[in-house]
């Protein structure tokens, strides 16, 4: 076809508007498809964040204690003991034993390197350790380590309840588990205590008593 004079600008005019029309078109599209995935890419980050604060709660350091009932004092039966403020009714709950949870594979590592860190450690009705030892294994610390870097201290008041020696009255309180929580471990008392009377469990039949002091109160 043979443009005439008047039709040449017109026609590319036209041709201008479609290949302008076509550039946005495939802009649309391009930014339409960044904005996809950079969407896909967000939630992706979001869910992996949730699922690690999810995981950190999870494996948090345990450890609580109705400190208005109890406190740390020296004691005639080992060190320090946990003796009762006031006088405590029973089967009232004092807290939750503190400590980091630890698998077997982990807990041996600490033991293997720390041998004394055995005194310290309890094990839930699930099999799972709660270390509320510090890095040496020597005593119970806030922070229990090597660990997860939790920013919240533990209360670790429980983590100094002895056990009665031989010849006394036997113990005042027992142990529970944790209910929903499977890596908790509750110290209720067996019976009515009196104020200024010393807090103790039963440590149970696998503890290595080596070396315990059973001398009398």
């Amino acid at each position: 076809m043979v443009l005439t004079f008047s039709q040449a600008p017109a026609r590319a005019s036209q041709d201008l508007i479609d290949n302008f029309q076509d550039l946005v078109a495939t802009s649309v599209s391009q930014a339409s498809n960044s904005v996809q995935i950079s969407s896909v890419s967000l939630c992706m980050s979001a869910a992996l964040l949730v699922a690690i604060i999810i995981e950190v709660y999870k494996n948090r350091p345990r450890g609580w204690a109705r400190n208005d009932l109890v406190q740390i004092a020296t004691s005639q039966v080992a060190g320090k003991g946990l003796f009762a403020k006031r006088d405590i009714p029973s089967s009232t709950v004092l807290g939750a034993y503190p400590g980091l949870p630890r698998d077997s594979y982990d807990m041996g590592l600490k033991a293997h390197r720390c041998p004394q860190v055995e005194q310290y450690v309890f094990t839930t009705g699930s099999g799972v350790y709660l270390d509320p030892t510090d890095a040496s294994g020597e005593a119970p610390s806030p922070y229990p380590s090597p660990g997860l870097m939790w920013p919240f201290p533990t209360q670790i008041a429980l983590a100094f309840v002895n056990e009665p020696p031989e010849g006394s009255c036997g113990p005042n309180c027992s142990i529970e588990d944790g209910g929903q929580d499977d890596r908790e471990i509750l110290f209720v008392t067996s019976r009515d205590i009196a104020e200024g009377e010393e807090i103790l469990i039963d440590y149970g039949q696998f503890y290595n008593r080596n070396g315990y002091d059973t001398s009398g109160l």
